[in-house]
């Protein structure tokens, strides 16, 4: 059984195992086209999606023959056309859970740089300016975070339990171990924003959400919020939240990828001309510890070796 694995590898010595076993995985590149991707998979049985690049429709229509589409990582939706895969009844899997502590964990260090100005002030004593900068506390602040799920209740741990913030959170159904927990409740979307000194996006990203943050909210925010999104950008409407960070220079915008994916040095984009004062942006990394990428290459492998057994796909998308 061939495996496209694009954008990333399993190591020799699993690669080693897998071969015993009749799993023969190919490394791709992580930004083929649509075309190109649609040519590839013509040679393979199976395909792990671990690049930047689009399992659309067209891809999967000419590839009916995939036995199995993988996804590394949770985000499934916005690189896999699920509704097409179901259409040939070609399995979805994922690795669902297995980033959380890893994403919770660079969530919270995106937090502390935009908060304490750590990579600004950097980059302003390596160019001779030796300016010191006022910042506040954490502690009896209030973390807002939309979307309470594994990766929000990690972030809530952390910065609740360990910073002593206070919580309030918006997300599809309430959660009374959290409620419980941090004596809070879950609020609107709007009073999320009006309220919260910090606010933290991990919604899941779907069809139904995207652009569920718009200038509604982000006006309602407090002049030095500080907000964070390691979720899918999406989200956040980007013309109004490129509108609000020009006019609103006390605010800090950090997120983790970008609306259009990758960034190269072609790429000019508006939100790249914000002030490293004001904006940080990382790769889309935030999934990226050794310990997440160990447990998501566990549950890849369990998916192949279950098409490969002819048993039930374990860590299928259900939907």
């Amino acid at each position: 059984m061939k495996v496209l694995f694009t954008g990333c590898t399993f190591a020799e010595e699993t690669l080693k195992k897998l071969e015993e076993k009749n799993i023969i995985v190919v490394n791709g590149r992580m930004d083929y086209s649509e075309q190109e991707l649609t040519d590839k998979l013509k040679e393979f049985d199976c395909y792990i999606n671990g690049g930047d690049e689009i399992c659309t429709s067209k891809v999967i229509e000419n590839n009916k023959h995939l036995k199995l589409i993988s996804f590394m990582g949770t985000g499934y939706q916005k690189y896999i056309d699920v509704p097409t895969a179901k259409q040939y009844n070609i399995p979805v899997s994922y690795t669902p859970s297995a980033n959380a502590k890893a994403v919770a964990e660079y969530t919270v260090a995106l937090i502390l740089d935009s908060v304490k100005k750590i990579t600004f002030s950097n980059n302003q004593v390596k160019e001779k300016e030796w300016n010191k900068i006022k910042t506040f506390n954490l502690e009896g602040k209030t973390l807002g975070i939309v979307g309470m799920g594994a990766i929000g209740t990690h972030i809530a741990k952390i910065l609740c339990d360990g910073f002593g913030m206070n919580l309030i959170y918006n997300s599809q159904t309430s959660k009374e171990n959290i409620d419980k927990k941090y004596n809070t409740q879950m609020v609107s979307l709007d009073e999320i924003f009006k309220n919260a000194d910090v606010i933290s996006v991990n919604a899941t990203y779907n069809e139904n959400n995207i652009s569920m943050i718009t200038n509604k909210q982000l006006e309602l925010m407090k002049k030095h919020v500080v907000l964070v999104n390691t979720a899918r950008q999406e989200l956040i409407d980007k013309n109004d939240l490129y509108d609000y960070m020009k006019r609103n220079e006390n605010c800090s915008l950090a997120m983790d990828g970008f609306y259009k994916e990758p960034i190269t040095k072609e790429t000019e984009d508006e939100f790249l001309n914000l002030t490293d004062n004001q904006f940080l942006i990382t790769p889309h990394n935030a999934y990226n510890s050794k310990d997440a990428v160990i447990e998501m290459e566990r549950m890849l492998i369990e998916s192949l070796e279950d098409v490969l057994n002819k048993k039930d796909i374990r860590n299928i998308v259900q939907e």
